[in-house]
């Protein structure tokens, strides 16, 4: 694969990342398979068609066992150094630890910034760590497997107003993303639109894994759509694009960083 490209004219978040690269052709059993690798219980991952605005697309569910994860369970706290000898001590590929290593990282840089702390006061409860986990580290896999020579993107679309956490009313976008953002420069604009477009977890995937924010500038092959459980005024997509180089030397100047 030349290019994989982001379209994040709705944002993005981790399911609807996963999702998009599912619908583009990435195999969900390669994802569960390396998920086993860790040690997470007490949930499963669906895939199911769904349409958002007249658009076909793959959402992406992970469905907690509620039995499972009892009122006690659910508030059990993971703390970083638990969460990097988790993936380090993984039989996950080198390429996939040392990304997903490096995600939780900007993320737990994030909240130790904006929540005026240190990194050693972090933590994820139990059901938190485990859609983090799976984002993260699902995302690193298929990236891995479909492996594209660059990964580009648009700007983000982050959406206004505010919502609500288990910290109180927040605004959007979400400070813990917004200085994941500004880790990378990463580009991002807001229209109309009210509601949280982008999840940390899917500004942690932008900052780690894609070289490059620009317009789009390649032949398309295959487009892949996932999508968010919410409903906007405009589809809540996530569209993905697998392009070939164009050969032409009027090409779009890039910004980004250079892909090991």
């Amino acid at each position: 694969m030349d290019i994989l490209y982001l379209d994040t004219l709705s944002g993005i978040s981790g399911n609807m990342f996963l999702g998009a690269l599912i619908d583009l052709g990435f195999d969900i059993n390669v994802l569960k398979k390396e998920l086993a690798k860790l040690p997470l219980e007490g949930y499963t991952i669906e895939i199911a068609p769904a349409v958002k605005k007249g658009i076909s697309c793959t959402f992406l569910d992970v469905n907690i066992d509620w039995e499972y994860f009892s009122p006690k369970k659910r508030t059990e706290q993971t703390f970083p150094k638990d969460i990097f000898r988790v993936l380090m001590e993984s039989e996950l590929s080198p390429f996939v630890k040392q990304n997903s290593i490096e995600a939780f990282e900007k993320n737990i840089a994030a909240k130790t910034k904006i929540f005026n702390t240190s990194k050693d006061k972090i933590h994820f409860n139990s059901v938190e760590l485990i859609d983090t986990y799976i984002d993260i580290v699902g995302a690193c896999t298929a990236v891995e497997s479909l492996s594209p020579k660059k990964i580009q993107a648009s700007a983000v679309h982050v959406g206004t107003g505010h919502f609500k956490s288990r910290h109180g009313t927040r605004i959007i976008p979400d400070p813990v993303v917004l200085e994941i953002f500004k880790s990378r420069n990463i580009p991002i604009h807001s229209t109309d639109i009210r509601g949280q477009l982008v999840t940390i977890t899917g500004a942690c995937i932008l900052a780690q894994l894609v070289d490059e924010f620009c317009p789009m500038n390649f032949e398309v092959k295959n487009i892949g759509y996932g999508c968010g459980s919410s409903d906007f005024a405009i589809p809540n997509v996530l569209r993905v694009i697998e392009g070939t180089q164009l050969q032409s030397k009027n090409k779009f100047v890039c910004e980004g960083k250079d892909r090991k």
